[in-house]
């Protein structure tokens, strides 16, 4: 887990708001509310339900996982930059999430998908329902793709 230290740096500040202003942008309110940079990295990181990113390269790796995301995908920060979104489904669905990955790129969001993921350990769960949408910076930069599956 990480401290409220780590919290409040630069990449976790900066990515929240890019998770909140790009959500709000593509969906609806956000879930969260908060006071300021801090609280919401805070909030996001410690809320009851998953949101996980991964950037922008060609073989996209995984960025950002609140605390339910590293549960569920039974990693930590410390081997979270060897961990690829091809790791996290099974080898038959690779062709699939990297294409419904690149689908997002280019249509910007996709409202109640559905897909199963493969933890660290190789355990499989369920995505209910998830918010998923392309992370674009406010000059229009492609940063990646954000998964969010809500409990509201």
């Amino acid at each position: 887990m990480l401290t409220m230290e780590e919290l409040s740096t630069d990449f976790y500040m900066q990515h929240s708001q890019l998770i909140y202003e790009t959500f709000v942008n593509n969906f609806i309110e956000f879930p969260i509310h908060f006071s300021d940079p801090v609280d919401l990295s805070l909030k996001l990181y410690h809320a009851p339900f998953l949101v996980f990113s991964v950037d922008n390269s060609e073989t996209p790796k995984y960025n950002y996982l609140n605390y339910r995301a590293q549960q569920a995908f039974e990693i930590n920060r410390e081997n979270l930059n060897d961990f690829y979104l091809k790791d996290s489904v099974p080898e038959q669905l690779h062709n699939n999430l990297l294409g419904f990955t690149k689908h997002i790129c280019e249509t910007g969001k996709f409202a109640n998908y559905n897909g199963v993921r493969m933890s660290k350990s190789g355990n499989q769960f369920r995505l209910n329902n998830a918010y998923v949408w392309s992370l674009l910076a406010s000059d229009g930069t492609y940063k990646g793709v954000a998964w969010m599956e809500p409990l509201f």
